[in-house]
């Protein structure tokens, strides 16, 4: 629960950032990029709580660095001086949900609640989600290449 909750609030977070960028008023936009910041520690702080309840290969299996890889693009589009054009960080946006749905239908089914039936659907639709982002991506920006830095194993 702590889990989908910190997770959802720092997206929801730094999709108030990017999109107000340039329309918030910069001490107040100081004031919720702390915050983010703040957030993102307590995230991260999280790991061990992870890894205790679903083990280390858990949090080295493809969604979860999936959604640390994307919330580390969209906090790096946040710290930015210029601004990030909507093509660019709207499927970046969305990586990172498809992700968070793949790691939360991932927790559900190692506790017993979620049929192998259930969570192959859930997974292939998240995988779906993936693929038309990473396509959007692509689009946005067809020479930069891979659209995100590679997975950082933690």
């Amino acid at each position: 629960m702590k889990f989908s909750e910190l997770s959802y609030e720092m997206m929801d977070r730094l999709s108030e950032l990017l999109v107000g960028r340039g329309k918030i008023e910069i001490a107040q936009y100081r004031e919720k990029h702390r915050a983010e910041v703040a957030r993102w520690a307590l995230f991260l702080s999280m790991r061990p709580e992870v890894i205790a309840g679903y083990g280390r290969q858990f949090v080295l299996g493809k969604h979860y660095q999936g959604l640390v890889t994307s919330l580390n693009a969209l906090r790096g589009y946040v710290n930015r001086s210029e601004p990030v054009p909507q093509t660019r960080f709207e499927p970046e946006q969305e990586k990172f949900l498809a992700h968070r749905e793949a790691v939360v239908a991932e927790m559900i089914r190692a506790m017993g609640l979620l049929s192998k039936k259930d969570w192959d659907a859930e997974i292939g639709q998240c995988e779906g989600r993936l693929a038309e982002a990473e396509a959007k991506l692509q689009e946005a920006s067809p020479q930069s290449g891979p659209a995100t830095p590679e997975t950082n194993r933690q």
